[in-house]
């Protein structure tokens, strides 16, 4: 059981097999409704896949979709399709004027980008912890803890400070995360961001479910490119980040008894 799903042994099981029968089609209009009234908006399918049961595939099974049950109820959806790139009025973002996003949202009647949107979320504890901002809101949190001599500099009150994590023992650190690709991690990272005195990369395996991997980096490694951190998952592959290898227990233990509903970004998610 990981804290992405923090969910029993039989939710665990039903969403592994896309168990939908136990639904009937009024149980899931009620659930609309009141997901709808609780939050303000309507669930996505990323919502649902981070609170549990319904999922999409219910929806599926009565409506074709969840945009077809969100429609047959006269609910908005708070998810946009990008426009044609081709017309004359390409998306905006109206809280921060990019037109580079892929994704885009509704809120309050404005069209936000991905990064905005995950960045409400962020400071209204309702962070999905399966989004890219979530999981790696999550690894803070775990190397935080392991390390237990951190200042963190993220948070609901100070967003998107140049580092994550100022320890005593590592300076000043960014915490990067990759589940394996094949048989590669890929910590990636921006061209022009601040180099840290060090890289704290996490590596799970496929899923996420566990920690494999963890790196601790300096950040003027011959390894660290412009764009980020490629580690093979093979013996010709580690062996050049071996020196920078350290035991991963730690950091499992803490991500497997992980709640993330005590943490700020996540503590008003819905547990059911």
């Amino acid at each position: 059981m990981t804290p992405i799903y923090n969910s029993d042994c039989v939710k665990t099981i039903r969403r592994r097999f896309n168990i939908t029968q136990i639904y009937t089609k009024e149980n899931l209009e009620i659930f609309l409704q009141d997901y709808y009234n609780q939050y303000g908006k309507s669930p996505t399918t990323r919502d649902l896949n981070r609170s549990g049961f319904p999922t999409k595939y219910a929806f599926k099974k009565y409506y074709g979709s969840l945009t077809n049950a969100l429609n047959s109820l006269g609910l908005p959806l708070n998810k946009i399709k990008q426009h044609d790139r081709l017309n004359d009025t390409p998306d905006i973002c109206e809280c921060c004027g990019t037109i580079t996003a892929n994704k885009w949202y509704y809120r309050d009647n404005q069209k936000i980008c991905v990064n905005c949107y995950d960045n409400s979320q962020y400071h209204r504890g309702f962070l999905s912890s399966e989004s890219k901002l979530g999981v790696g809101v999550i690894t803070e949190h775990v190397v935080s803890m392991v390390l237990n001599d951190c200042i963190k500099c993220n948070n609901v009150n100070s967003f998107n400070k140049p580092y994550d994590l100022i320890s005593t023992a590592y300076g000043t650190i960014n915490v990067k995360s990759s589940k394996l690709f094949n048989t590669e991690w890929k910590f990636h990272k921006q061209p022009a961001s601040f180099m840290p005195d060090n890289y704290i990369c996490i590596g799970f395996d496929k899923s996420r479910r566990e920690i494999l991997k963890v790196f601790i980096i300096p950040g003027n490694s011959n390894i660290v490119t412009k764009y980020g951190i490629y580690i093979g998952n093979s013996r010709k592959g580690l062996s050049k980040a071996l020196e920078y290898e350290v035991n991963p227990e730690p950091y499992n233990k803490v991500y497997q008894e992980l709640d993330i509903y005590t943490l700020p970004e996540f503590c008003n998610l819905n547990r059911e």
